[in-house]
């Protein structure tokens, strides 16, 4: 008995009831009996089922079903590149998509190359499982990124990914035009705001304008902070400091010679000059030794200690000049001659000493001095280089130059002897005096 006479029962279990499962069911009893009518099935002496070998008169197949090949991308439709099926497509894959099922992993396709019909409608020809490398490089072409490829020859996620990428270039490039015209309206506004500055600046005396610029620039101010500044220092509100040195310089020589009024009414100006109470905290004074009498040693090494005990970090060694000259001074009071005719000069508890230092200026032994002589000693440095007085004395001028002589020795004993100076700052390189004749030969013994 072959198997095809063998009656074949098929039943319809309960969760087949719906209509995709019936088709599907009677589509696979279909396929069944169509593979049943293709051989023939013998059975034995013994009982047993054999395959004979006899040739079977089956129906040939009207076309080729076609490969089966697995899909490496994602199971979906959207990964594969349908436009080269078109008819107009110049990458035409030499053969012709069958299905594509996204709930299935391959894909059936059928060589544009059959030149006769299939004997089978589920097995494949010989030309249509040869083309396993075209449907691979087709896969392979769809995994690349759609850079530099033909837009007709893409599938639908390579033109998504294509399409995204141009909305973020477009993106980047509003973006960019956005920026531009933000920047140029800052521009703008800012050519505005200093035109506004150099309107106000030109028309009015702005106080300290060069410090609030110094500041503006230290600190990196906007033209709007800049117009702002300026516009509260004209009106009294704001007041820039960052001073210099010269201005401090300045303003303390204001203070000595012109006094509170005067240096009050150069901060109040277009100068805006340090106040009083800001050059205290760097003002110093120093307590000099007046000399009474004749010169002495120790009025000498007390005004140097006190002029150059103290030095600033970084201090260096240099040579020192030595400058000597006379300066008009408002008090009077005894020469440098006095101590050679009068046995004292102090106020005791009575009036001896005035009745002596009076008959001494009646009868010409004693003069008044009419200026100071003043001997300062200065730096050749580019740093703190200011002449330091270390000698006062009131003078009449009418003493020789041997007298003069005495005075510039005993000053640069006095340097050598104090610990603060030549040791500290360096010794005495030079000396230099005005044309008083008492002073040229003084100045001859002891350089040449």
């Amino acid at each position: 008995m072959t198997l095809a006479q063998t009656p074949i029962k098929y039943s319809v279990i309960a969760h087949q009831n719906g209509q995709k499962c019936r088709v599907s069911f009677a589509n696979a009893i279909i396929s069944q009996i169509a593979t049943f009518r293709s051989i023939s099935v013998g059975a034995t002496q013994t009982g047993e089922f054999q395959i004979s070998t006899s040739p079977t008169q089956s129906k040939p197949s009207s076309q080729c079903p076609g490969a089966a090949y697995k899909r490496e991308l994602d199971i979906s439709y959207l990964p594969y590149r349908f436009p080269i099926h078109a008819p107009g497509s110049r990458f035409k894959p030499d053969y012709t998509l069958i299905s594509i099922d996204p709930q299935d992993i391959f894909i059936r396709v059928r060589s544009l190359q059959i030149t006769r019909t299939s004997s089978s409608n589920s097995i494949a020809c010989a030309l249509c499982q040869c083309i396993g490398n075209l449907v691979e490089r087709v896969q392979k072409h769809a995994s690349k990124p759609p850079v530099n490829m033909d837009r007709s020859s893409l599938s639908f996620c390579q033109l998504e990914q294509k399409l995204d990428d141009a909305e973020t270039r477009l993106s980047k490039e509003r973006l960019s035009h956005l920026d531009t015209d933000n920047a140029l309206r800052r521009v703008r506004i800012h050519k505005l705001t200093y035109e506004d500055f150099i309107a106000l600046a030109g028309s009015q005396d702005i106080p300290g304008l060069h410090r609030i610029v110094k500041i503006s620039n230290q600190y990196g101010w906007s033209a709007e902070m800049l117009l702002e500044k300026t516009q509260k220092a004209l009106d009294g509100v704001y007041h820039p400091k960052s001073f210099k040195d010269l201005e401090f310089d300045l303003a303390t020589t204001i203070y000595e010679l012109g006094g509170s009024a005067a240096l009050y009414a150069l901060q109040k100006s277009s100068f805006s000059f340090p106040a009083r109470t800001t050059l205290i905290s760097r003002r110093q004074d120093y307590k000099l030794c007046m000399t009474v009498s004749s010169v002495t040693m120790t009025d000498t090494l007390a005004n140097i200690k006190t002029m150059f005990k103290d030095v600033k970090p970084g201090h260096r060694k240099a040579g020192m000049t030595l400058s000597m000259d006379e300066v008009a001074n408002e008090i009077g009071g005894l020469c440098e001659h006095s101590g050679k005719e009068l046995p004292s000069v102090e106020m005791g508890k009575n009036l001896d000493v005035v009745r002596a230092v009076t008959r001494a200026i009646r009868d010409g032994k004693n003069h008044i001095g009419q200026e100071i002589f003043v001997a300062a000693i200065a730096r050749n440095d580019d740093a703190n280089c200011g002449a330091k007085p270390v000698l006062l004395i009131p003078t009449c001028k009418k003493g020789s130059y041997h007298d003069s002589a005495l005075v510039i020795e005993m000053i640069r004993q006095a340097w050598k002897f104090s610990p603060y100076v030549e040791a500290l700052h360096g010794s005495l390189w030079s000396m230099a005096s005005d044309g008083d004749p008492e002073h040229r030969p003084a100045l001859y013994q002891h350089c040449m």
